[in-house]
């Protein structure tokens, strides 16, 4: 019961500030959509626009993440390049940047 509320609670909030355009952080929202809802296209469509401005490890876990669940792991193979050329390395991303390989092998290998 108090998940739900809270659930709840943040989806109002969420979209008070969406009727705002009022979005500081994004990371928070896109967790809300991959973990909290399981809705990869809207988790998808959010980490796409942040990742144009936002590329710390934790904004390519969230978009990997995005794009699996909705089953369009193409739609993140640019992760494939920006591991290559920051040379970052961690288990959870590493893990979900082998299953976007994977799926697009035309990406390139690492």
């Amino acid at each position: 019961p108090q998940a739900k509320t809270l659930r709840d609670e943040f989806a109002l909030r969420l979209a008070q500030q969406t009727s705002r355009g009022d979005f500081v952080n994004e990371r928070p929202i896109i967790v809300y959509w991959v973990d909290v809802m399981g809705n990869g296209p809207e988790a998808l469509r959010m980490a796409q626009e942040s990742w144009k401005t936002q590329r710390e490890p934790a904004d390519a876990v969230l978009f990997a993440k995005a794009a699996l669940l909705s089953r369009k792991p193409q739609e993140a193979a640019v992760l494939l390049q920006w591991q290559q050329d920051t040379g970052y390395q961690a288990p959870d991303l590493d893990s979900l940047l082998q299953q976007i390989r994977a799926a697009n092998p035309k990406a390139g290998a690492k």
